[in-house]
Protein backbone atom coordinates (compact mmCIF):
# COMPACT_ATOMS: atom_id res chain seq x y z
CA UNK A 1 0.00 0.00 0.00
CA UNK A 2 2.61 2.03 0.89
CA UNK A 3 4.41 1.63 -1.87
CA UNK A 4 1.39 2.59 -4.23
CA UNK A 5 0.85 5.81 -2.72
CA UNK A 6 4.90 6.56 -2.83
CA UNK A 7 4.17 6.10 -6.63
CA UNK A 8 1.11 8.23 -7.27
CA UNK A 9 2.92 11.12 -5.82
CA UNK A 10 5.57 10.75 -7.69
CA UNK A 11 3.63 10.42 -10.94
CA UNK A 12 1.99 13.34 -9.87
CA UNK A 13 4.17 15.63 -8.87
CA UNK A 14 3.37 16.23 -5.55
CA UNK A 15 5.99 15.11 -3.89
CA UNK A 16 7.80 18.11 -4.18
CA UNK A 17 4.84 20.57 -3.83
CA UNK A 18 5.21 22.60 -0.88
CA UNK A 19 1.61 22.86 -0.35
CA UNK A 20 0.95 18.52 -0.32
CA UNK A 21 3.81 18.01 2.09
CA UNK A 22 2.80 20.31 4.54
CA UNK A 23 -1.40 18.80 4.29
CA UNK A 24 0.64 15.46 4.58
CA UNK A 25 2.66 16.75 7.49
CA UNK A 26 6.16 15.98 5.61
CA UNK A 27 6.76 19.59 6.28
CA UNK A 28 6.08 21.87 8.74
CA UNK A 29 3.64 25.05 8.30
CA UNK A 30 6.68 27.33 8.26
CA UNK A 31 8.95 25.17 6.58
CA UNK A 32 10.70 25.83 3.67
CA UNK A 33 12.21 22.04 3.51
CA UNK A 34 11.64 18.57 4.18
CA UNK A 35 14.00 15.59 4.79
CA UNK A 36 13.90 12.68 3.15
CA UNK A 37 15.53 8.83 3.81
CA UNK A 38 16.17 6.58 1.15
CA UNK A 39 17.72 2.59 1.44
CA UNK A 40 19.99 1.91 -1.28
CA UNK A 41 19.50 -1.70 -3.03
CA UNK A 42 22.65 -2.53 -1.48
CA UNK A 43 20.63 -1.35 2.19
CA UNK A 44 23.06 2.00 2.46
CA UNK A 45 20.64 4.77 4.01
CA UNK A 46 21.14 8.36 2.81
CA UNK A 47 19.22 11.04 4.48
CA UNK A 48 18.53 14.01 2.03
CA UNK A 49 17.28 17.99 3.11
CA UNK A 50 15.69 18.99 0.12
CA UNK A 51 13.10 22.27 -0.93
CA UNK A 52 9.90 22.06 -1.64
CA UNK A 53 8.51 24.84 -4.32
CA UNK A 54 5.23 26.02 -4.45
CA UNK A 55 2.80 25.69 -7.88
CA UNK A 56 3.88 28.55 -10.19
CA UNK A 57 6.62 29.69 -12.34
CA UNK A 58 9.17 28.35 -10.38
CA UNK A 59 7.62 25.10 -9.89
CA UNK A 60 6.87 24.59 -13.44
CA UNK A 61 10.49 24.93 -14.62
CA UNK A 62 11.47 21.75 -12.87
CA UNK A 63 12.50 19.02 -15.14
CA UNK A 64 10.81 15.76 -14.56
CA UNK A 65 12.56 12.28 -15.33
CA UNK A 66 11.47 11.64 -18.46
CA UNK A 67 9.17 8.81 -18.29
CA UNK A 68 10.94 6.49 -21.08
CA UNK A 69 13.60 5.93 -18.99
CA UNK A 70 11.73 5.24 -16.21
CA UNK A 71 11.54 1.48 -15.04
CA UNK A 72 8.88 0.93 -13.18
CA UNK A 73 6.02 -0.09 -15.58
CA UNK A 74 8.80 -0.92 -18.29
CA UNK A 75 6.77 -2.01 -21.19
CA UNK A 76 4.13 0.93 -20.80
CA UNK A 77 7.42 3.57 -19.80
CA UNK A 78 9.60 2.29 -22.72
CA UNK A 79 7.33 2.70 -25.69
CA UNK A 80 5.03 5.67 -24.72
CA UNK A 81 7.56 8.76 -25.09
CA UNK A 82 5.93 11.91 -24.17
CA UNK A 83 2.32 10.72 -25.03
CA UNK A 84 -0.83 10.71 -23.28
CA UNK A 85 -1.55 7.86 -24.80
CA UNK A 86 0.07 4.91 -27.18
CA UNK A 87 -1.06 1.03 -27.94
CA UNK A 88 0.95 -2.32 -28.51
CA UNK A 89 0.01 -5.76 -29.81
CA UNK A 90 1.39 -8.18 -27.49
CA UNK A 91 1.47 -11.59 -29.63
CA UNK A 92 2.88 -13.91 -27.06
CA UNK A 93 -0.07 -13.41 -24.76
CA UNK A 94 -2.78 -12.22 -28.41
CA UNK A 95 -3.32 -9.20 -26.73
CA UNK A 96 -3.60 -5.51 -27.38
CA UNK A 97 -2.30 -3.16 -24.53
CA UNK A 98 -3.94 0.55 -24.45
CA UNK A 99 -2.26 3.33 -21.94
CA UNK A 100 -3.82 6.60 -21.35
CA UNK A 101 -1.75 8.81 -18.98
CA UNK A 102 -4.40 11.46 -19.48
CA UNK A 103 -7.68 11.81 -20.57
CA UNK A 104 -6.75 14.79 -23.17
CA UNK A 105 -6.41 14.50 -26.80
CA UNK A 106 -3.04 15.23 -28.27
CA UNK A 107 -2.93 18.03 -31.10
CA UNK A 108 -0.56 16.15 -32.95
CA UNK A 109 -2.05 12.52 -32.56
CA UNK A 110 -6.15 12.91 -32.38
CA UNK A 111 -8.54 10.47 -30.51
CA UNK A 112 -10.28 9.67 -33.27
CA UNK A 113 -6.74 8.72 -35.19
CA UNK A 114 -5.79 6.83 -32.44
CA UNK A 115 -9.18 4.68 -32.48
CA UNK A 116 -8.63 3.99 -35.91
CA UNK A 117 -5.26 2.77 -35.73
CA UNK A 118 -6.33 0.54 -32.73
CA UNK A 119 -9.60 -0.85 -35.23
CA UNK A 120 -6.91 -1.73 -37.85
CA UNK A 121 -4.49 -3.20 -35.40
CA UNK A 122 -7.34 -5.70 -34.23
CA UNK A 123 -8.42 -6.40 -38.10
CA UNK A 124 -4.82 -7.41 -38.79
CA UNK A 125 -4.81 -9.45 -35.66
CA UNK A 126 -8.28 -11.32 -35.78
CA UNK A 127 -9.43 -12.70 -32.74
CA UNK A 128 -7.32 -10.95 -29.85
CA UNK A 129 -8.18 -12.62 -26.52
CA UNK A 130 -7.46 -10.05 -24.35
CA UNK A 131 -7.47 -6.18 -24.15
CA UNK A 132 -5.85 -4.40 -21.62
CA UNK A 133 -6.81 -0.79 -20.61
CA UNK A 134 -3.73 0.92 -18.34
CA UNK A 135 -5.33 4.05 -16.62
CA UNK A 136 -2.75 3.77 -13.51
CA UNK A 137 -1.64 6.92 -12.42
CA UNK A 138 -3.92 8.56 -14.55
CA UNK A 139 -5.22 12.47 -12.99
CA UNK A 140 -8.26 12.28 -15.56
CA UNK A 141 -9.49 15.00 -18.31
CA UNK A 142 -12.01 15.49 -20.54
CA UNK A 143 -15.57 13.75 -20.40
CA UNK A 144 -15.17 14.10 -24.52
CA UNK A 145 -12.71 11.91 -24.55
CA UNK A 146 -14.42 9.08 -21.76
CA UNK A 147 -17.80 8.92 -23.73
CA UNK A 148 -16.07 8.22 -26.83
CA UNK A 149 -13.67 5.44 -25.46
CA UNK A 150 -16.95 4.01 -23.60
CA UNK A 151 -18.43 3.92 -27.01
CA UNK A 152 -15.39 2.67 -29.30
CA UNK A 153 -15.07 -0.05 -26.78
CA UNK A 154 -18.27 -1.60 -26.50
CA UNK A 155 -18.43 -2.22 -30.31
CA UNK A 156 -15.08 -4.14 -29.96
CA UNK A 157 -15.57 -7.90 -29.94
CA UNK A 158 -12.50 -9.26 -27.55
CA UNK A 159 -12.39 -12.49 -25.47
CA UNK A 160 -11.95 -10.09 -22.45
CA UNK A 161 -11.07 -6.99 -21.64
CA UNK A 162 -9.06 -5.95 -18.12
CA UNK A 163 -8.41 -2.62 -16.87
CA UNK A 164 -5.97 -1.87 -15.10
CA UNK A 165 -6.17 0.87 -11.89
CA UNK A 166 -4.57 2.12 -8.90
CA UNK A 167 -4.58 5.32 -6.32
CA UNK A 168 -3.34 6.80 -8.81
CA UNK A 169 -6.63 6.76 -10.71
CA UNK A 170 -9.12 9.82 -10.54
CA UNK A 171 -11.78 11.41 -12.41
CA UNK A 172 -12.37 10.51 -15.42
CA UNK A 173 -9.89 7.77 -15.32
CA UNK A 174 -12.33 6.09 -12.34
CA UNK A 175 -15.39 6.71 -14.55
CA UNK A 176 -14.12 4.78 -17.58
CA UNK A 177 -13.66 1.26 -15.96
CA UNK A 178 -16.86 1.71 -13.88
CA UNK A 179 -18.63 2.39 -17.36
CA UNK A 180 -16.86 -0.16 -19.37
CA UNK A 181 -17.95 -2.64 -16.62
CA UNK A 182 -21.81 -1.53 -16.53
CA UNK A 183 -21.85 -1.78 -20.44
CA UNK A 184 -19.90 -3.97 -21.57
CA UNK A 185 -19.18 -8.14 -20.58
CA UNK A 186 -16.29 -9.68 -19.22
CA UNK A 187 -14.69 -6.56 -18.23
CA UNK A 188 -12.56 -6.87 -15.43
CA UNK A 189 -11.03 -4.58 -13.32
CA UNK A 190 -7.30 -5.21 -11.83
CA UNK A 191 -4.73 -3.51 -9.75
CA UNK A 192 -5.44 -1.22 -6.12
CA UNK A 193 -8.38 0.50 -4.97
CA UNK A 194 -8.83 4.11 -7.06
CA UNK A 195 -8.17 7.47 -5.30
CA UNK A 196 -11.90 7.48 -5.32
CA UNK A 197 -15.07 6.48 -5.49
CA UNK A 198 -17.47 6.48 -8.72
CA UNK A 199 -19.35 9.55 -7.07
CA UNK A 200 -17.48 12.47 -6.93
CA UNK A 201 -17.03 15.88 -7.32
CA UNK A 202 -16.03 17.32 -10.51
CA UNK A 203 -14.44 20.22 -12.71
CA UNK A 204 -12.61 22.81 -10.71
CA UNK A 205 -12.19 26.79 -10.46
CA UNK A 206 -8.96 27.87 -9.72
CA UNK A 207 -8.35 31.22 -7.43
CA UNK A 208 -5.02 32.20 -6.19
CA UNK A 209 -5.02 32.95 -2.56
CA UNK A 210 -2.36 35.88 -2.64
CA UNK A 211 -1.80 36.49 1.17
CA UNK A 212 -0.73 32.83 1.17
CA UNK A 213 0.79 32.14 -1.55
CA UNK A 214 -0.93 28.97 -2.75
CA UNK A 215 -3.80 28.03 -5.58
CA UNK A 216 -6.96 26.12 -4.81
CA UNK A 217 -9.36 24.59 -7.00
CA UNK A 218 -13.12 24.34 -5.81
CA UNK A 219 -15.40 21.72 -7.91
CA UNK A 220 -18.81 23.19 -8.83
CA UNK A 221 -20.32 19.87 -10.77
CA UNK A 222 -20.99 16.39 -9.21
CA UNK A 223 -20.61 13.62 -11.36
CA UNK A 224 -22.84 10.52 -10.03
CA UNK A 225 -21.81 6.92 -11.94
CA UNK A 226 -24.57 5.01 -10.00
CA UNK A 227 -26.83 6.98 -7.44
CA UNK A 228 -26.43 2.62 -5.50
CA UNK A 229 -22.62 3.72 -5.50
CA UNK A 230 -21.56 4.17 -1.47
CA UNK A 231 -18.15 2.94 -1.53
CA UNK A 232 -15.13 5.55 -0.41
CA UNK A 233 -13.42 4.50 -3.44
CA UNK A 234 -13.95 2.64 -6.82
CA UNK A 235 -12.69 -1.10 -6.14
CA UNK A 236 -11.14 -4.11 -9.02
CA UNK A 237 -12.20 -7.22 -8.98
CA UNK A 238 -8.90 -8.80 -8.77
CA UNK A 239 -6.39 -6.97 -6.31
CA UNK A 240 -2.78 -7.01 -6.91
CA UNK A 241 -0.34 -5.04 -4.64
CA UNK A 242 2.95 -4.82 -6.25
CA UNK A 243 5.73 -5.55 -4.11
CA UNK A 244 9.13 -2.69 -3.20
CA UNK A 245 11.52 -6.07 -4.44
CA UNK A 246 9.23 -5.85 -7.69
CA UNK A 247 8.95 -1.99 -7.69
CA UNK A 248 12.98 -1.36 -7.14
CA UNK A 249 13.29 -4.23 -10.02
CA UNK A 250 11.21 -2.85 -12.79
CA UNK A 251 8.80 -5.40 -12.58
CA UNK A 252 5.03 -4.37 -13.31
CA UNK A 253 3.41 -6.93 -11.18
CA UNK A 254 -0.20 -5.67 -12.27
CA UNK A 255 0.12 -6.02 -15.70
CA UNK A 256 2.01 -9.29 -15.85
CA UNK A 257 -0.53 -10.68 -13.44
CA UNK A 258 -3.30 -10.20 -16.23
CA UNK A 259 -1.03 -11.62 -19.22
CA UNK A 260 -0.51 -14.80 -17.10
CA UNK A 261 -4.75 -15.04 -16.91
CA UNK A 262 -5.14 -16.56 -20.39
CA UNK A 263 -2.01 -19.00 -20.27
Amino acid sequence: LAINRISSMLSTGQIMDKNALQAAGIMGLNDDTARFRFITQSGERIEIELEALSRGKEYNRVDFINKDVTTTYSLSYSMLGKKNYFFAYLPEQNALYIRFYQMREEEEYRLDAFLLDIQEQLREVEGVDQLIIDVRNNPGGTSYMLDKLVAFLSQQEIGATYILINEGSFSASVVLPYKCQSSMENVTIVGTPAGQPANFLASSHTYDLLKHEITIAISYRYEECDPDFTGDALMPNILVYPSLSDFMQGKDTVLEEVLKIEE
